[in-house]
Order: C-alpha cells, then sequence, then structure tokens
C-alpha cells in the first residue's frame, strides 16, 4: 500500500511499503489494509500507526483533516491523508509540546479574555500538542 499525509506547507509522510495503517476518524479509529473499499472520512486530532511490511512501526500526531483511501489498478491500494498538522513521533520535542500544552491550558481557564476565534484556536492547539505526547509516547 502507499500512504501519503500532507498538510498546505509539505508532505510530512510517504512510503510505498505499508502493510497496515490505523487512523483517528470522526467516526472511531478505523485500520487500513490492502484492498480496503474506497472512503472519505473527516479525521480527528490523535494519532496515526504504520505498520511496514519489514513489520517496523511508525507513529505520526496530526490535528483535524480528512483521509481517502482508493484502489489503484484493482490490487494496490493508496491512502491519502490531508491535514491541518501532522508529525513524525521521532521529530516531536516532548519537553517543548508539554509547555505548549500547559500554556494552551492556561489560556483556555480564562475563556473570557478570548475572542470565539482565539478560543477555537487555543482548542485546536491542545488537541495537537495531546496528540503530540501520545505519539511520542509510542516510540
Amino acid at each position: 500500500m502507499k500512504l501519503q499525509v500532507s498538510t498546505i506547507s509539505e508532505t510530512t509522510y510517504e512510503s510505498d511499503n505499508v502493510v497496515s495503517c490505523t487512523l483517528p476518524t470522526m467516526a472511531g479509529e478505523i485500520t487500513v489494509l490492502n484492498r480496503h473499499i474506497s472512503l472519505i472520512s473527516l479525521l480527528k486530532p490523535g494519532v496515526i500507526k504504520v505498520v511496514h511490511k519489514d513489520d517496523s512501526v511508525e507513529y505520526l500526531a496530526i490535528s483535524t483533516g480528512m483521509i481517502e483511501v482508493r484502489t489503484v489498478a484493482e490490487i494496490d491500494t493508496e491512502i491519502v491523508v490531508l491535514a491541518d498538522q501532522a508529525e513524525r513521533a521521532t521529530t516531536i520535542d516532548t519537553e517543548v509540546v508539554v509547555k505548549a500544552k500547559q500554556r494552551a491550558k492556561e489560556a483556555l481557564e480564562r475563556p473570557q479574555t478570548l475572542s470565539k476565534e482565539e478560543y477555537e484556536t487555543l482548542v485546536a492547539d491542545l488537541a495537537m500538542q495531546e496528540a503530540r505526547i501520545k505519539a511520542s509516547a509510542r516510540l
């Protein structure tokens, strides 16, 4: 299978040696295997688990986005993830993430000082920081 994880600014991850891919959708966690039915779904912040043909496993933290699963040439499956943010677990600096999570939590404790947009941005940021922590903890 092929997997591509992209944000608006870059392709964060790409591989054509994927055996399975587990993703956090709005409807619940799903695992995509080769020859999966075609689908499009919304993603929620969380961790993507990628298992390769050599049994190695990689984790990525993602924010909200969407996934498209499609069959290519009737024998292979292609997974395309478009996310607002995506980061490989191996590149996450946990100390920085914990501090960012704490700052977001503290700001959210004073919602009356925030505009609706600021509040929504902080909620999304907090969810992404939690996804980063979960992804890096799985290494």
